[in-house]
């Protein structure tokens, strides 16, 4: 592994062209999210409302983006997130611009009813009370009008629409998993609990979050996959101890990527001085361990995600400094986060670029 980091630094400026050549011919599908959040109601009373729902959408709508790999993003909350606003997006808007080579992810937080008796809907800003047949939307109908109308690789449903409290005589439960009819070819449907739990609040939605931002990327491949996915949000709901256990239905492999995880600068934590046995850390809903920092003499601060390592030295010896560095953090990274994330570090070459200012910058590439 030594020869070959020596091997590839001193050919580091080659590689950087090469990518930089064979990167614009490589077509991507895109990846799309709605992410609708309303947490009160223009109709239905205050002391109803979810005070963290469209907080916890614009939340999840920025990891999306800037974490998950997804090209668009598009929040509807609150007043914004009526029903003919959530109609004319997901029927209208988006059949005309997506096609089989893209992903859909739609997720929804707020309230819903009908889930209870068979006959579920989920409740836009604009419910109605005294009409909510006519002003909620209606499961059943939603799903067949997207499979009808939206032709994509994958559609990803997610709900986070049953709370114990009661509107008038009808219990809030809306939608779960189960509840969704097959929306499309490939469909991967999540919810926040199981059938017939009706939990109160629920940490659901920060560990989604976290999860597809790359905390369950358990491979370390830099993907998150529809069981990962699951698979974490259960783990963590487990976890926390309430008693809500996120549920999963539909016709998907488990394999399908729901994530492309992106991890930059903004994502790292400095720590001034070396840390002897780091814990794991949680930054922008992302696990990591702050390990490996500081070049002794240097100054130097180093980032460490356990993909890639970021670093400015000014001292000479920076380099090898580095290499050493990250050969201990290919040891100890695994161990530091636990079983869990095994395989942080999977391979990869540790490249050395001088800059204009003579500082040293040093990025691990994943093979």
């Amino acid at each position: 592994m030594h020869s070959s980091i020596h091997r590839l630094v001193s050919s580091s400026l080659v590689i950087a062209a090469s990518l930089t050549v064979l990167a614009p011919s490589t077509a991507l599908a895109d990846r799309v999210a709605v992410v609708i959040g309303v947490g009160s109601y223009g109709k239905i009373d205050a002391s109803l409302a979810l005070p963290d729902a469209a907080g916890s959408a614009r939340a999840l709508a920025v990891a999306l983006e800037q974490h998950a790999g997804y090209d668009q993003v598009l929040p509807l909350t609150d007043a914004l997130a009526t029903r003919s606003a959530i109609r004319d997006l997901l029927l209208e808007s988006l059949p005309a611009k997506l096609d089989s080579d893209d992903s859909l992810l739609v997720y929804f937080v707020g309230h819903g009813v009908g889930g209870d008796f068979g006959d579920p809907y989920l409740l836009p800003y604009d419910a109605d009370p005294s009409d909510l047949q006519g002003t909620a939307i209606s499961v059943d109908e939603l799903s067949s009008s997207l499979r009808n109308t939206l032709q994509v690789g994958s559609l990803v449903m997610v709900t986070d629409a049953v709370h114990d409290m009661r509107l008038d005589d009808l219990v809030l439960v809306g939608p779960n998993a189960k509840s969704w009819p097959e929306a499309a070819d490939e469909f991967f449907s999540l919810s926040a609990c199981s059938p017939k739990e009706i939990p109160g609040a629920t940490p659901f939605g920060e560990h989604f979050a976290e999860g597809i931002s790359g905390a369950a990327d358990s491979s370390g491949d830099g993907a998150v996959s529809a069981s990962e996915l699951y698979r974490y949000v259960l783990d963590r709901m487990d976890a926390s101890g309430v008693k809500a256990h996120p549920a999963e239905s539909g016709a998907y492999n488990p394999e399908l990527v729901v994530a492309e995880v992106i991890q930059g600068p903004q994502d790292f934590v400095e720590t001034p001085e070396p840390v002897p046995s780091a814990k794991p850390r949680r930054v922008a809903g992302i696990w990591m361990a702050a390990v490996g920092l500081g070049v002794t003499g240097s100054g130097a601060a180093l980032y460490f995600d356990g993909r890639s390592i970021y670093t400015e030295a000014g001292s000479p010896g920076a380099e090898q400094g580095l290499k050493d560095r990250y050969a201990r953090d290919r040891r100890w990274a695994p161990v530091l986060l636990g079983v869990g994330a095994a395989s942080l570090v999977t391979g990869g070459v540790l490249v050395v670029l001088p800059t204009p200012t003579g500082a040293t910058v040093g990025v691990s590439l994943r093979f």
